[in-house]
């Protein structure tokens, strides 16, 4: 296939992004309040870092009220006990639990275009060896011997190839997430994408704290979304020539490719809780979305110096991302295959 220009161009970001009722507001600041009641055991950093306006900031409500997030820790712990470190106790961990949230990539965009391609039908029969002329010998008596071309089987495999000329149309959507969490501890989570994040005030922006991000631009992780888009789009227009033994001469006709991709800071909801172990600490981490439970241990050295380090790396990527800001936000993309 011949590399073709596409051009990804897009909207304000999540034009049509839900916003939060008064009652969702209410429920966010109770969620502020408890989380600046109880101190956390991770690094954090203000909502704010994300440079407005050029980054959307979305946040998805804790579903999952305290006390059912403290059972599911203890019903899911009580079951792996065996495998936790020595001098957890599960009510400490438990009750340690507080609302956070944690940092991601939240992407969606869609791709489509015409295409057309030459669906190939290949055919092979076997045939008598010109050189042999089916005898699978060459020479005559003491000299004969095997057919080089054939190797003495008398006949050669004829392969025949009709080009067929498609074309149609394809579209693609996607939505997904991508993690962009910065902590000393490997934090996992499920994400949920059934219900689209609400967008998050401005009021609230400057006030909300999140678990330190890795990173507040989003350059890298939009510059490959645009290319599984345009991946997937090639794929299913292929899928649709299967009939065919191959495909030759794909590509979409640029004039026809209408594409657009965004990204915002998805802020998502989750408890949070700990207890010192010999040797560092161990985290739980429950789902407020789908109440998974999961927990990590995570050394002394990493919790102490490693914390600092992360703090530097921190603010490295911040600098480095200014430079690229107006890179990654003008969502002009050039995608060469």
């Amino acid at each position: 296939m011949q590399p073709e220009e596409f051009e990804f161009v897009s909207p304000p970001p999540f034009p049509d992004a839900p916003v939060p009722d008064a009652a969702a507001l209410n429920a966010l600041q109770a969620i502020e309040q408890e989380m600046q009641r109880s101190p956390v055991r991770l690094p954090e950093a203000a909502v704010s870092d994300f440079p407005a306006p050029m980054m959307t900031v979305m946040y998805s409500p804790h579903q999952l009220a305290a006390d059912a997030a403290r059972n599911a820790v203890a019903a899911a712990l009580a079951s792996q006990a065996a495998a936790l470190p020595r001098g957890v106790k599960l009510d400490q961990l438990a009750s340690s639990l507080r609302p956070v949230f944690v940092p991601r990539w939240y992407l969606k965009g869609e791709i489509s275009a015409d295409w057309m391609a030459n669906g190939v039908e290949v055919s092979s029969r076997e045939v008598a060896c010109p050189e042999c002329h089916g005898s699978g010998k060459q020479g005559m008596g003491v000299n004969q011997r095997d057919c080089s071309s054939c190797w003495g089987s008398g006949k050669e495999k004829q392969t025949t190839r009709k080009k067929h000329p498609a074309s149609g149309n394809g579209r693609v959507a996607l939505v997904e997430s991508l993690a962009n969490h910065e902590g000393m501890a490997d934090l996992q989570l499920e994400a949920v994408h059934d219900v689209e994040p609400l967008l998050l005030p401005d009021e609230a922006r400057m006030r909300l704290r999140c678990l330190r991000p890795a990173s507040v631009y989003s350059s890298d992780a939009l510059d490959a979304f645009k290319n599984r888009l345009a991946a997937m789009l090639e794929e299913q227009a292929k899928g649709s020539l299967n009939q065919y033994g191959r495909v030759d001469d794909f590509l979409f006709a640029p004039e026809s490719v209408r594409s657009h991709a965004a990204v915002a800071a998805w802020l998502y909801p989750a408890y949070l809780g700990g207890c010192e172990v010999p040797g560092g600490q161990c985290h739980v981490l429950c789902d407020a979305l789908t109440g998974k439970v999961g927990w990590t241990q995570a050394a002394a050295e990493d919790i102490t110096t490693g914390a600092a380090a992360a703090g530097s790396r921190h603010l490295v990527t911040v600098m480095a991302g200014i430079a690229a800001l107006a890179a990654a936000f003008g969502l002009w993309y050039g995608l060469s295959r």
